[in-house]
């Protein structure tokens, strides 16, 4: 890791880079715990960081003198992917207004929880589908349900 390349100052460099691996050391202490976690296994090729947390870890003296991958990491990317990510495994439900379901007893707390009670209610009717994705109820009798629930709260009754 040289800063310069010129022969005569070749020993200032040398200086300079045994205090900047000193200042290194000092800043991640003395256990050294942190190369047995940023240090790619044999067995799988990775980091056991990047298996548990998907990413690669930065250490803290790596925010202090910039490294490559420090400098090339773009944010806007990486919020692109985490949201790709996640939308990938969310369940989009929708209902419609004929549709019979059952409520969530944990969401409408109408029967006090416990371990062996049921964890869904109803069947409800659905009265009307709102572009939210919320959902006005009605029992089946057609009494309608003073407040609306979202469809993650709802399930497809099949009768």
């Amino acid at each position: 890791m040289y800063l310069c390349c010129t022969p005569t100052s070749q020993w200032q460099v040398e200086v300079t880079n045994k205090e900047i691996v000193a200042g290194i050391m000092a800043r991640l202490g003395l256990n050294q715990m942190w190369a047995h976690r940023t240090m790619p296994k044999r067995s799988t090729g990775k980091t056991p960081f990047s298996l548990v947390y998907g990413t690669e870890a930065v250490i803290p003296a790596e925010i202090r003198v910039p490294t490559q991958r420090v400098l090339a990491f773009d944010i806007e990317n990486a919020k692109q992917c985490i949201g790709k990510y996640y939308n990938k495994r969310v369940r989009h439900v929708q209902f419609k207004e004929v549709d019979l379901v059952l409520r969530d007893n944990e969401a409408s707390r109408q029967v006090k929880q416990g371990k062996l009670m049921p964890r869904w209610e109803g069947p409800y009717k659905v009265l009307r589908a709102h572009p939210n994705g919320s959902y006005t109820l009605a029992v089946p009798s057609d009494e309608k349900i003073q407040r609306t629930w979202n469809a993650m709260s709802l399930k497809k009754f099949y009768a």
